[in-house]
């Protein structure tokens, strides 16, 4: 039994909006349940930046991948949602995918039917695979999962280039192959999630970034929860906000030559210790380890 997936399964089946911000980190994850919110966002787009360097173009490989969404879900007593990618592969590898998220403590993965590896060229909008052939893959991920309360999200990428109602016809299909909720990235305005809730009997997921990007108004939440939706994903905007702050420090030090003027920015080297209960931890070592004299006299 996995207290996680239990929790968030018992969310899921209330009448409201689970609000899940973004991390790619251990910090991000802890500071996310240090402000009181209930789930946790693995982005894949921050991942491949922070722990490989690379843009979000295929370059993340699955042990990577895994490697980052096991110290975040062990960082964090909160049930975790992660980016899965395409399953890295085809419809067997992404069984293999699916067990291996679900060993590590995973509460939920999201699958895209993006082909793989990933190809946005003529348009510069992702190309996708045909809708049978990833309703296949969501088939043979739900046969691989053990735990039910591990849950499986059908993604589709087909909005950019093909268009609204393909879109909702892919997540349909993705639901009827199993999967537990619909994800229809893209979506950047209020009348088509409207439209997605109309046309879809499953709850389904919002990813608030891609609202921003299209410079649309944001939706409020609540907006979103009298919609029907059940999931509200901010994959990039932890990320986004801390890389101005450091960049705008870099600037401040470089130009000033001095910290001068920036201290009432930074979180207090306090707070920072109490976040990963460094005081906890001082405890132990009292409490394990011997003090230097306790050395000296072996």
């Amino acid at each position: 039994m996995n207290a996680k997936r239990e929790r968030f399964a018992g969310y899921l089946r209330e009448s409201r909006i689970i609000v899940a911000p973004g991390v790619c980190d251990c910090i991000g994850a802890s500071l996310v349940e240090d402000t009181g919110y209930e789930a946790v966002y693995i982005t894949g787009f921050g991942t491949a930046a922070s722990l490989i360097g690379k843009p979000d173009l295929g370059f993340l490989s699955l042990n990577e991948a895994l490697y980052q969404a096991g110290r975040i879900d062990t960082a964090t007593s909160l049930p975790v949602v992660a980016d899965a990618e395409a399953g890295f592969g085809n419809a067997l590898s992404t069984m293999r995918t699916v067990s291996e998220y679900e060993k590590i403590g995973i509460t939920a993965i999201h699958i895209e039917d993006q082909i793989n590896p990933k190809r946005w060229k003529p348009d510069g909008t992702p190309q996708v695979v045909a809708m049978e052939e990833h309703a296949d893959k969501i088939r043979a991920a739900v046969q691989a999962r053990k735990d039910p309360n591990f849950l499986i999200i059908g993604r589709t990428d087909a909005m950019q280039r093909h268009g609204l109602a393909e879109a909702i016809r892919r997540a349909n299909a993705y639901l009827e192959a199993g999967a537990d909720l619909h994800f229809i990235h893209g979506i950047g305005n209020s009348d088509d999630l409207e439209q997605v809730a109309r046309e879809m009997e499953a709850p389904g997921v919002v990813n608030y970034s891609t609202i921003l990007e299209s410079g649309n108004k944001p939706v409020p939440i609540s907006k979103l929860e009298n919609m029907g939706y059940k999931l509200v994903i901010f994959p990039t905007e932890l990320l986004l906000s801390v890389s101005k702050t450091m960049k705008d420090f870099l600037i401040h030090l470089k130009k000033n030559g001095s910290v001068e003027g920036w201290q009432e920015m930074l979180m207090s080297i306090a707070e920072f210790k109490k976040l990963f209960k460094w005081s906890d931890y001082c405890d132990l070592e009292k409490k394990w380890l011997p003090d230097k004299e306790e050395i000296e006299q072996l």
